[in-house]
Parts: C-alpha cells; sequence; structure tokens
C-alpha cells in the first residue's frame, strides 16, 4: 500500500499534496429478543492519512435466523492522475419483525489537510442520497496561505442532508477556482436505523461523493477547452459578482480583463 500510495502522490505532487488527516469511523448493532441479548458490538476505528487515501470501510452485522441488524462505515479521498474524488457513505437496518428489538448507528469523521502550489480550476460532479435518520455534511475550504498563514475564504464546497423517514437526493455540477494555499477537507456522516419504530426508521443512510477534475485555469465551462464559448461566457458575466460565478476565474470577486487574458494565455489548439 505505501508503494502505491508514493506513486499516486509523486503523480499528484503538481496540483495537490496530502499534508495530514486523521478521522474516525464508528459502528454499532445491538438485537434482543425479550430479556435475551442476541449479539451486540460496538467499534471504534481511529484513522491516519494513509487510511484516508486507500480507502477505509468498516461494517457489522447480528443475525439471528431472519431478524438481523447491520452498520456500514465508508470514507476516501481519492487521489487520481487528472483529479481527487471525495467519497463518503454510511448505511444501516434493523428488522425485528415483531419478535426482536433491533438497531444500529454509523459515525464517520475525516478532516484532511491538503497544499495547493499553485491555483487550479476544478469541475466537480456531485450527488448525495440520505433517508431515514441518515445525515452527512461535506466541505472544502481554505483556511491557510502556503507559509502556514491563516487566511480563510468561504467553502467552495458546502453540503449537507439531513434525512428524517422520507429519502432526500439531489446531484450537480459546478466549476470552483482553488486558489494556492492549504485547503480542508472535512466530512461526518450518520445514521440510526430502529425497530420496532415508526415506519421508515428500519432502513437509514446517508451517502455522497464528489467527483472533482482538473481543467484549464481558463475553462469557464468545464469541458477541458478553452475556446470561443468560455471567451462569450467571461463578456456575458461582466462586472462585479453578487455571489461565486463560473466566469470569475480568478475569485477576486469581478469578471473583467484578467479573466478575459486567463481565457486567451489558456485558449486551446
Amino acid at each position: 500500500m505505501l508503494a502505491s500510495l508514493g506513486l499516486l502522490l509523486t503523480v499528484m505532487q503538481a496540483q495537490v499534496q496530502p499534508l495530514e488527516g486523521n478521522g474516525s469511523t464508528y459502528v454499532f448493532v445491538n438485537l434482543t429478543e425479550g430479556t435475551d441479548d442476541i449479539c451486540e458490538v460496538g467499534r471504534t476505528t481511529y484513522l491516519d492519512l494513509p487510511d484516508l487515501l486507500a480507502g477505509w470501510a468498516d461494517h457489522e452485522i447480528c443475525i439471528d435466523d431472519i431478524p438481523s441488524t447491520q452498520s456500514i462505515a465508508e470514507f476516501h479521498f481519492e487521489l487520481v492522475p487528472d483529479g481527487f474524488n471525495i467519497k463518503l457513505n454510511g448505511w444501516g437496518d434493523a428488522v425485528g419483525l415483531g419478535t426482536h428489538n433491533a438497531f444500529s448507528r454509523h459515525d464517520t469523521s475525516a478532516s484532511m489537510l491538503l497544499i495547493i502550489p499553485e491555483d487550479i480550476r476544478i469541475s466537480v460532479n456531485w450527488f448525495y442520497l440520505a433517508a431515514g435518520l441518515g445525515s452527512f455534511q461535506l466541505q472544502l475550504q481554505r483556511l491557510y496561505d502556503l507559509d502556514g498563514t491563516w487566511n480563510p475564504m468561504p467553502p467552495v464546497i458546502d453540503r449537507s442532508a439531513n434525512a428524517y423517514i422520507e429519502p432526500l437526493t439531489d446531484n450537480g455540477y459546478e466549476m470552483h477556482h482553488l486558489a494556492a494555499g492549504q485547503w480542508r477537507v472535512s466530512a461526518f456522516s450518520t445514521h440510526q436505523a430502529i425497530d420496532p419504530a415508526k415506519e421508515g426508521f428500519q432502513l437509514s443512510f446517508a451517502r455522497t461523493n464528489h467527483y472533482c477534475s482538473f481543467v484549464p485555469l481558463g475553462d469557464v465551462d468545464g469541458d477541458a477547452i478553452v475556446d470561443v464559448n468560455d471567451l462569450l461566457a467571461v463578456v456575458d458575466a461582466w462586472g462585479p459578482c453578487a455571489q461565486s460565478c463560473e466566469a470569475d476565474l480568478d475569485s477576486d470577486g469581478l469578471v473583467g480583463i484578467e479573466d478575459m487574458l486567463r481565457v486567451l494565455a489558456d485558449w486551446s489548439d
């Protein structure tokens, strides 16, 4: 694993360099029949940076013939040659069938500090699913300059969902400029599944994936080609940005001459 990790870091060092990271997963299951304990297992695992980069999953299950309960917790910050992916998943069920009391829970937390030596631009394809009593939160935020000076910026990714029985789902595509500096990825998810309980509490989950790909700094629309469409997008959005806008290529709050020059500098052959 260390050899493959070293190779990935070598490939990625010009764009993203993981500096430090830690986290934990907790899985818990309990199954009883009347006053008889069938099984109960609770386990916390502490994670370090290699675990987060390699991907970590924990799973526990209790079964008594058909009644059962299980819990799963997963996290992976995946480095790939053209970007990085953030994957957060946890779920569980509780099946008592009127004869047993069943309960499951998971908690996942992860925090990573990334060095981005030079400004980069990413396109992000994302989705999430949550239901029952499942929830998650994911953030990507610049906190420090390259020299370690505290200089926070608003998160470019700040997404969460808190389900109560009914499923929640959404997906999208967005562009972000990541200025050189030190960036924090923080992630959390949890669920509880219970039986007997109100209908809808027997299965709970929270899952989100963010697939982040590097594109040229002058690529407004994220198609990996810098052309007249990007130039027109800058012209169309010319002026101040009330909120983050894709044509503000340098994230200075203004679509102007610097953004146009960036498009021209990265013009595709």
